[in-house]
């Protein structure tokens, strides 16, 4: 790996409208020692001639035209020709701002770790979030995988992050293929082989909220992907003596979501498969559901009697909660 270069993987399909602007700000970055990858995934629109045009002006850039692939295939082709010591992922629909890649450079070094992170905002037609961690702070391994679960401020996204590059091809890590919302899967897996994460306060990241965007669907196919990536990510630490119950917890939190805010077709998904009696029955061995809350337990009784009035309650719950904020 080349020292202290920073290889940035742009994977891009049917973009055009957004391309340049996504590019021009990682060409803008202050720090200029980049390798910018551009993975035109057979895109049928302009992308491949704009990415090749950009190529000719800028001699950090390299250009893979490939078949489509989907989105975690072109991420692994840019890894694969990654020479950087540290790569990061940029959503070809976004942008970042110019200090970025500085900024997510200084927390590894300054805090000795494998991972660092920023803030970002989420950037809507008429206004933007500011979503942080809301203090600078380094992590150990099992307080930064607790945070994929219990802060969302940080975010199972690759894109807000600086890794090594070391991490994915040492420990053949790759984006499963196939899937949608592939860094719920890709991402505790990093997270495991850090001893240190650095997070920092400062949004640098643009996420452009588009409304046919995979992430902000609420289609059957997104949900159910949603549905069968958490529940693999809880397989992976069923058994881990550390770190089981978070993940379980985690797990059974958002089933207990799932049956108020899904759309009916995911609910049947989880019913036909039996999924959330195998999570239910999966905690009753390992002696999670005693460890539950007075109220965890008691709404898991009312679910498993009539699910009909948990939503009445829980959506009832909500409304108050809202009024009263």
């Amino acid at each position: 790996m080349k020292k202290d270069i920073i290889s940035v993987i742009v994977p891009i399909y049917n973009v055009e409208k957004y391309l340049n602007r996504c590019i021009d700000s990682i060409i803008n970055q202050t720090y200029k020692n980049l390798e910018i990858i551009l993975v035109d995934d057979g895109s049928p629109d302009n992308c491949p001639k704009i990415c090749d045009e950009y190529a000719k002006k800028d001699d950090r850039i390299k250009v893979i035209h490939k078949e489509n692939g989907g989105l975690s295939d072109a991420r692994n082709k840019g890894i694969k020709i990654a020479s950087g010591e540290y790569i990061g992922f940029v959503d070809s629909d976004d942008y970042i701002d110019e200090k970025m890649y500085e900024y997510l450079l200084k927390l590894i070094k300054d805090n000795n770790a494998e991972i660092s992170v920023c803030g970002y905002k989420k950037v809507y037609s008429e206004e933007i979030e500011y979503i942080s961690y809301g203090k600078d702070t380094v992590l150990d391994t099992t307080e930064g995988l607790k945070t994929l679960l219990y802060n969302n401020d940080v975010g199972n996204y690759v894109w807000n992050k600086l890794f090594l590059t070391s991490s994915f091809k040492e420990n053949n890590i790759e984006f499963p293929k196939g899937k949608i919302m592939e860094d719920i899967l890709t991402t505790y897996k990093l997270y495991e082989k850090a001893n240190r994460i650095a997070i920092g306060t400062d949004e640098f990241y643009n996420y452009v909220q588009r409304e046919n965007s995979i992430v902000g669907s609420k289609s059957s196919k997104s949900q159910i992907a949603f549905v069968d990536n958490i529940l693999e990510r809880y397989s992976h630490f069923e058994n881990d003596s550390v770190l089981s119950f978070d993940f379980f917890k985690d797990t059974f939190y958002f089933l207990m979501r799932a049956f108020i805010d899904m759309n009916p077709e995911t609910i049947r998904y989880i019913d036909d498969n039996l999924l959330f009696d195998k999570l239910i029955n999966s905690g009753k061995e390992r002696g999670f559901i005693k460890r539950l809350s007075l109220l965890d337990r008691m709404r898991l009784m009312v679910i498993k009697k009539d699910r009909n009035v948990y939503s009445k309650i829980m959506n009832f719950r909500r409304q108050i909660i809202k009024w009263v904020i």
